[in-house]
């Protein structure tokens, strides 16, 4: 029994620490090129500040389209501070309060190829946490190469880096493989 709540107690120490959107910055790396598949050029990289994964995912996104929102704007209304987050519900509303067409799916690996391929970058909500803990997290994947069954993402931390599909797939199925799809 002291031995359960020990290692209820540890693992409830180890999750309060970690963030939601944590991550170590690496930052500064540029695209990748491609052998086979696509890379969409022009989708910049807004490094995240503490817990807006959420905020700079979507800065990113609108700042492709030509839309200069900062993720503190974006921040103001879609982060929740209860859950050291943003919901994927309130992103997909804030986009659309500001006149892009957004809806979230359900997807796969064909589905995010598919956009891409027609140059919508897409956000993708997961789970970056390890066994029972959960660190929620949000991607900007605009890229993918077939020939070394990778995505090209941007993580908030870091730009273009190439995350092999099992990888992505690990953390993007703990939270349903939603894909949050923001069109002008």
């Amino acid at each position: 029994m002291l031995k359960n709540r020990t290692l209820i107690l540890v693992i409830f120490i180890v999750s309060s620490a970690l963030p939601g959107c944590a991550g170590k910055s690496t930052g500064g790396k540029g695209d990748p090129a491609v052998a086979s598949g696509k890379v969409i050029s022009g989708v910049p990289f807004v490094k995240q500040k503490d817990k807006f994964c959420g905020p700079a995912a979507m800065a990113s996104v609108l700042a492709y389209y030509g839309d200069n929102i900062t993720q503190e704007e974006i921040a103001e209304k879609v982060y929740t501070p209860k859950l050291d987050g943003a919901l994927i519900s309130d992103m997909e509303n804030f986009a659309r309060e500001s006149g892009y067409k957004a809806e979230t799916v359900n997807g796969d690996a064909s589905a995010i190829e598919k956009e891409i391929d027609d140059g919508v970058p897409v956000i993708l909500l997961v789970d970056r946490g390890k066994w029972m803990v959960s660190v929620p997290h949000y991607y900007v994947v605009y890229g993918y190469d077939t020939g070394k069954g990778a995505f090209i993402v941007n993580t908030g931390d870091e730009r273009g880096v190439e995350m092999p599909f099992g990888r992505l797939d690990g953390e993007w199925e703990k939270m349903n493989r939603l894909m949050l799809i923001v069109k002008k």
